[in-house]
């Protein structure tokens, strides 16, 4: 060739900085503790930062709602900054309670609203704490084969989404009713 020889030069290799990162964590069920999942950081360019290079900080993690995760660079690895994220700790589907079966309801003209013993495992739930009353369907008049009356809950606090539950009214007994109004007797004409 038309060289010889050998060029020597410095350079400085630069940490990458984990700035404006992207932190995934998968969303995770409410569990009455702190919750961490585990985390993966992906630089813009699509590099993913390996897991010993950072370390992790959770906050607001314990209750439903969202989460925040902050990860830091260590400084004894090939990375600079922070870069945050978050995830979602969701409510107990209350489709997953229990309601227990309601007794038939006598009919009284007006809207019926049952009480409800509504329990989770061991825990019984108490109404506007951990459920709501929603909505009541055909809860006025007797029921029939075809058309029972219903109350649907909605969860609360740690609890999500609804659940329908079904019931009977049944009719009235006239048995101990007084009939007034309607003499004794009367003469036909």
């Amino acid at each position: 060739g038309n060289y010889t020889g050998f060029c020597k030069t410095t350079f400085q290799i630069t940490k990458k900085s984990i700035a404006g990162a992207e932190v995934k964590a998968s969303d995770v069920a409410y569990n009455g503790k702190a919750q961490t999942p585990a985390v993966t950081v992906v630089c813009s360019d699509g590099h993913e930062v390996p897991s010993d290079s950072y370390s992790v900080e959770y906050k607001d993690n314990t209750n439903v709602g969202t989460a925040t995760v902050t990860v830091t660079a260590l400084a004894d690895s090939n990375y600079t900054g922070t870069a945050q994220g978050s995830f979602e700790i969701n409510g107990v589907d209350i489709n997953a309670a229990d309601i227990a079966d309601i007794p038939d309801q006598t009919y009284t003209g007006t809207a019926i609203i049952p009480s409800l013993t509504v329990t989770h495992g061991e825990s019984v739930l108490t109404e506007k704490t951990d459920y709501v009353i929603q909505s009541a369907t055909d809860n006025i008049n007797v029921s029939t084969s075809s058309v029972r009356a219903s109350v649907t809950i909605k969860g609360a606090g740690v609890y999500s989404g609804t659940k329908t539950v079904y019931f009977n009214i049944v009719p009235r007994s006239i048995e101990d009713a007084e009939v007034t109004g309607i003499q004794e007797s009367a003469a036909y004409t």
